[in-house]
């Protein structure tokens, strides 16, 4: 029924407000709900009514301005990571007094530069690591995050992909042996060069060896050489790489352990029978 009053036009309050949470819920998500109920819905007293009214992607743009100045702390979050927010509203976000909110604008791809650096001062490391991670950075506000006293965030440095190339080598010199999710972030770059990421290979922690197996730039020789990795969480990684050999990934059809094996059977999308 939910369904046959969304693409209706003429919006009866009355009507909305009796039906169930659960289906106020169903038209809040559902994309082809006529836009006319989704402005209706923002107002909805039920805060899971207005959080997958956030996350539908056809919720106009003057709700999902609403959304972002939720009271809730998740709606508001959801809702600021829409990149389809206007610039204004993401600077004036950036400033909001939710670390959630500023959290979720640092990540938004859509965040203009002015914004990213001043979130890039941002008193939490959550939100400074959104905008370490974020590839549209500026390079100046990446390299004063480089230096930054918390780990999480200089791994979020070194994982983005738009990281100048001299930085990433930076940041792999100063990184301490202890400092295993920087190491890792790196591994994973694909501006690192094939040298850099030979060692990475070798590296005797598996966690290391499973972000280098999930780089796109990952030398096929190297490719070869983790599909013979004793960590079968390495090898299973290395299936998810796009780039990897269809040689290779035949070769890990037969692996001894099962997981491995199942989940080449759903990249090939082959009965599981067939590699048991």
């Amino acid at each position: 029924m939910y369904t046959l009053i969304s693409k209706n036009e003429e919006v009866d309050m009355l009507f909305l407000n009796n039906l169930s949470v659960y289906e106020r819920s169903n038209m809040a998500r559902d994309p082809t709900t006529a836009s006319e109920v989704l402005v209706v819905l923002a107002t909805d007293e039920e805060l899971e009514v207005r959080y997958y009214l956030a996350l539908n992607p056809a919720t106009p743009i003057e709700v999902l301005i609403e959304l972002a100045s939720d009271d809730d702390d998740e709606i508001s979050g959801v809702a600021s990571s829409n990149p389809a927010l206007p610039a204004d509203m993401l600077i004036a976000l950036a400033r909001h007094k939710n670390v959630v909110t500023r959290a979720t604008v640092a990540r938004n791809c859509s965040t203009p530069t002015k914004a990213l650096a001043m979130l890039g001062c941002d008193v939490d490391k959550h939100v400074r690591r959104g905008v370490a991670s974020n590839p549209n950075t500026p390079p100046t506000v990446l390299d004063t995050l480089a230096r930054d006293t918390e780990e999480e965030v200089r791994a979020g440095v070194a994982c983005n992909p738009m990281i100048p190339p001299s930085l990433l080598a930076r940041i792999l010199s100063l990184a301490r042996h202890d400092e295993v999710r920087i190491l890792a972030a790196v591994a994973s770059n694909h501006s690192l060069p094939s040298d850099e990421l030979a060692s990475l290979v070798s590296d005797d922690r598996p966690l290391i060896r499973m972000a280098a197996a999930s780089n796109l730039r990952l030398p096929v020789e190297l490719m070869a050489e983790l599909a013979s990795d004793e960590d079968k969480y390495v090898r299973k990684a290395l299936i998810y790489n796009p780039m990897l050999p269809t040689q290779v990934l035949l070769k890990l059809a037969s692996d001894k352990d099962e997981c491995v094996r199942r989940a080449v059977t759903e990249i090939l999308s082959l009965p599981v029978e067939l590699l048991l």
